[in-house]
């Protein structure tokens, strides 16, 4: 095609296919889809790390031995989340009459010794639930000693004196 009778744009520019593939001028069609486009990549990225923490296993892979009850990945998961909370309260499952007697009810779940994992509490209800309420009541914004007293007054039974203070 000759150069003299092309068509020109009120730019000068080419108009049709080859102003397209020129890369000098977007219509409103492809520049709104454009938009779009980049819109919509954005929201899901936002999206994205809401969606991780609702479905996404946690970042530690725990032994199989964790979940021998229904609740006790998630008691684990708890408990090394917020080790500080369960180590205000004791436990009331008979555990601090061990010979290793444990101390806190973070020792039902990490070794003191090693930081290990200790498989106590992944056969254990009541440490189980002892470390999902503690947690629970900390994420409500309750201070250590009403922690300490809610646990005891829930799972002390008549043994308050292995309660202790916080």
């Amino acid at each position: 095609m000759d150069k003299s009778k092309q068509r020109r744009d009120k730019h000068g520019g080419p108009t049709g296919a080859r102003a397209h593939r020129s890369g000098r001028r977007l219509s409103r069609r492809s520049m709104l889809t454009t938009l779009t486009g980049v819109g919509a990549a954005g929201f899901v990225l936002v999206l994205v790390e809401p969606a991780q923490r609702l479905f996404a296993t946690p970042g530690r892979q725990f032994p199989d031995w964790v979940s021998t009850m229904p609740r006790g990945g998630e008691a684990y998961a708890a408990a090394l989340a917020q080790p500080d909370v369960v180590a205000l309260v004791p436990c009331f499952c008979g555990c601090m009459r061990f010979e290793l007697a444990h101390r806190t009810l973070k020792d039902c779940f990490i070794q003191a010794a090693t930081g290990e994992l200790d498989p106590h509490a992944a056969f254990c209800q009541v440490c189980q639930d002892e470390a999902l309420d503690a947690v629970e009541l900390a994420k409500q914004g309750m201070s250590d000693h009403d922690i300490h007293a809610r646990i005891v007054a829930t799972y002390g039974g008549g043994h308050a004196e292995m309660g202790g203070a916080p």
